[in-house]
């Protein structure tokens, strides 16, 4: 979860979210995601990384399978892993952290997010 974290940290530089697309990453870095649906701490990072890679004019290809992984993402019923568990971080925390590293770069369109709750839909839209 932490390394999702530093991923989206990173892609909120828009010289990384240039190579990314470029070197044709983007499908990749979802494809490593694919677990994402089980987990709603890691869709919400998920989304949010989409969110961030979306903000940029130049347009975002993605593969059939991206398309479906972001919308099993919309699954209003993906588990939420117990925040007391060792290692694990609770949605609260996660999206404080989201919108922290989204406030932090100034990221385009943040004001289309909800101040109140970040979640999985309100990230995903495209």
């Amino acid at each position: 979860m932490f390394e999702c974290l530093h991923m989206l940290e990173e892609c909120s530089h828009g010289l990384f979210r240039l190579h990314l697309r470029a070197a044709d990453l983007t499908d990749g870095m979802f494809a490593t995601l694919k677990d994402a649906d089980a987990n709603a701490q890691l869709a919400l990072i998920a989304s949010a990384l989409f969110f961030v890679l979306t903000k940029d004019r130049a347009g975002l290809d993605i593969s059939a399978e991206t398309v479906s992984f972001l919308c099993r993402l919309l699954d209003p019923h993906i588990p939420v892993a117990d925040g007391n568990s060792k290692g694990c971080i609770s949605l609260d925390e996660i999206a404080a952290k989201i919108r922290n590293v989204l406030e932090k770069r100034s990221v385009h369109g943040l004001e289309y997010l909800p101040a109140e709750s970040l979640t999985v839909r309100s990230a995903c839209r495209f």
